[in-house]
């Protein structure tokens, strides 16, 4: 999602919140504050202990990826400044995506490389590219590997969690299985419909 874009969505979320706490009696205005509107929402069509229990475990994942990344973070950029190197760019064109070719092109180049990379390891080729993959392999132990296990988990059971609150979100305003659907795979259009359609607050389903 490029940037542009990634703003009307978060326009459009906002907009549907002030609508939808509206409707359910409570201040618009809560929806424009990072946190607190994400607090009131799940006071008003789920429980507020669930947005606590989300926020923990969001930020534990967090840090758990972070943790790791910091750990390895010499191993890593020396992997990017060799592949930087190796195909002709500088490294902060590379971390930014800024490629002058179309995405299919990108894919197609990318592969391309992959595939050369994972030769190089096979044959034990001695690029610097390849050597620097071997170096951050060598050092990634087992507790890395638990670690990000566990992160993966814990931002499966949040993933979990919001589903489960679009469920509860849909049934606050008299809906059921297929408008949750909606909310979760075609989030803005039906964020907008809520808000701006004939859609009344029946009320906290916890």
């Amino acid at each position: 999602m490029n940037q542009a874009a990634a703003y009307i969505v978060l326009a459009i979320t906002v907009v549907s919140l002030w609508m939808l706490f509206q409707k359910a009696g409570d201040k618009g205005w809560k929806a424009i504050i990072p946190f607190y509107n994400s607090y009131t929402a799940y006071k008003l069509f789920w429980k507020k202990a669930m947005f606590w229990v989300t926020l923990v475990i969001a930020l534990a994942a967090s840090v758990i990826n972070v943790g790791v990344m910091v750990r390895h973070s010499a191993d890593m950029n020396g992997f990017v400044s060799a592949v930087a190197d190796d195909v002709g760019m500088s490294e902060e064109d590379l971390i930014n995506g800024n490629f002058n070719m179309t995405e299919e092109e990108l894919n197609q180049a990318a592969e391309n490389y992959t595939q050369r990379l994972g030769a190089d390891l096979e044959s034990g080729a001695d690029t610097r590219a390849a050597n620097a993959l071997k170096a951050l392999i060598a050092n990634f132990s087992a507790l890395d590997g638990v670690l990000l296990i566990l992160a993966g988990i814990l931002m499966l059971i949040a993933v979990i969690i919001s589903i489960v609150y679009y469920s509860k979100l849909s049934k606050s305003f008299g809906h059921g299985v297929g408008f949750t659907l909606g909310l979760i795979f075609l989030n803005p259009i039906f964020m907008l419909i809520l808000a701006f359609g004939k859609s009344e607050y029946v009320g906290n389903n916890a």
